[in-house]
């Protein structure tokens, strides 16, 4: 095995090129690259400006037909791994990849707890959503995704190996289960994040921290999979708001956990008082005396290290999808969300209880969202290397 081809939905980003262990493969000789078709999975150009130290890892694709021919030229002594199922929106990948005849791995780690909420708003938010994704080209091509869909079906074959740290795969992973496939249980990323956390301490003071999720900025936003009405000037001025007050109410430090994908031209949004660091999440939830987060999987740094949280929600999320999905926390926790819009009652009503967890409620995520029971004292690194190996003894 010589090349190594990761694809994701979403543009890469350093956290993925630490989660890929891709210093690790190019270190052990192998062609490590990231197959951006993100824009093409999307239906949408996301706009995204690699920065340089990532550029060399990537190659982007215009079009269906040069990722596919990509692939017929490169496809000895190559292996993809992916965490895209397959939809009818991803079905021409795959189809590319079967006609290739390319061997691949399929990984696939919760995110958020599938809880249902119900009521009026979610029903008013599905029909937003529904209006600002609309667009004509969608019904137009429809028959041909379907199409494609039902050609990926018939030319199906299945992933070698699984890499999972769900209770149940999806739907559209399990399409992509076949009799031979090898199913590996494994804790989540973030568990793993979690367990490499050293005795570092960056802050040397009681500090809250609040997880940055890059509202506006982020794809979901641009693509409309996370419905909003507010502007970045909204957002971010009713926030910085609030961690200051908050701040000031506790006598907590504030810092910022930043999104991998914020550039230092948009730590801009947060106010300079705050200090920001990157990449140091599952430390700084770790060492901090709370951490505020809107609907983040970052919450599971906080399961596993048994911090409290506060969910933050806004008036300004009204008739938003961010307020079903921290209403989700909000349910399985039972904790109430706070309105930063109603911050100074938020502020003047806080307490200690603030500081309480659930221990039930967390052992609870924790076996259902973040290790699996079953999962085996592996990284995520060997086990690529043991499907690699898997597939290595075929070919030979």
């Amino acid at each position: 095995m010589r090349n190594i081809f990761f694809i994701h939905r979403f543009p890469f980003s350093k956290e993925a090129f630490i989660r890929d262990e891709f210093e690790y493969f190019i270190d052990k000789g192998y062609n490590v690259k990231y197959l951006d078709i993100s824009n093409l999975l999307k239906k949408k150009n996301i706009g995204v400006k690699y920065p340089e130290t990532l550029q060399e890892h990537i190659i982007p694709f215009e079009s269906k037909k040069e990722f596919g021919n990509f692939l017929m030229d490169n496809k000895e002594g190559s292996v993809i791994v992916t965490d895209v199922g397959l939809l009818s929106n991803s079905a021409w990948m795959y189809v590319a990849v079967f006609k290739a005849k390319l061997p691949y791995i399929l990984f696939e780690h919760s995110v958020l707890p599938r809880i249902r909420t119900t009521g009026k708003q979610v029903s008013k938010v599905s029909l937003l959503k529904i209006g600002k994704r609309f667009r004509y080209e969608k019904i137009y091509k429809k028959p041909a995704e379907l199409l494609m869909y039902w050609l990926a079906k018939t030319k199906l074959y299945p992933a070698e190996v699984i890499i999972t740290s769900k209770p149940k795969l999806s739907s559209e992973k399990r399409t992509l289960r076949g009799p031979k496939t090898i199913i590996k249980y494994t804790a989540s990323l973030d568990y793993n994040a979690a367990m490499a956390v050293g005795d570092e301490i960056t802050v040397n003071e009681p500090y809250a921290v609040f997880v940055d999720q890059y509202f506006v900025h982020h794809p979901d936003f641009k693509t409309n999979h996370i419905v909003h009405f507010f502007s970045a000037e909204e957002y971010y001025g009713e926030l910085n708001k609030f961690l200051n007050d908050f701040s000031a109410h506790t006598g907590l430090k504030m810092v910022i956990a930043s999104h991998p994908r914020r550039s230092e031209e948009q730590a801009k949004d947060f106010d300079p008082e705050f200090e920001i660091y990157y990449n140091k999440t599952a430390e700084l939830v770790k060492n901090s005396t709370i951490a505020l987060i809107h609907f983040s999987t970052a919450i599971n740094y906080a399961v596993i290290f048994k911090k409290p949280f506060m969910l933050l929600n806004s008036s300004l999320f009204k008739n938003s999808n961010v307020s079903e999905e921290v209403m989700r926390f909000s349910k399985y926790f039972n904790k109430e969300a706070v309105n930063m819009s109603d911050y100074e009652n938020v502020l003047n009503s806080l307490d200690e209880k603030i500081y309480d967890i659930d221990e039930s409620k967390y052992k609870a995520f924790l076996d259902l969202y973040i290790k699996h029971p079953n999962a085996e004292n592996e990284t995520f690194k060997h086990q690529i290397e043991f499907a690699l190996a898997r597939i290595d003894t075929k070919l030979d």
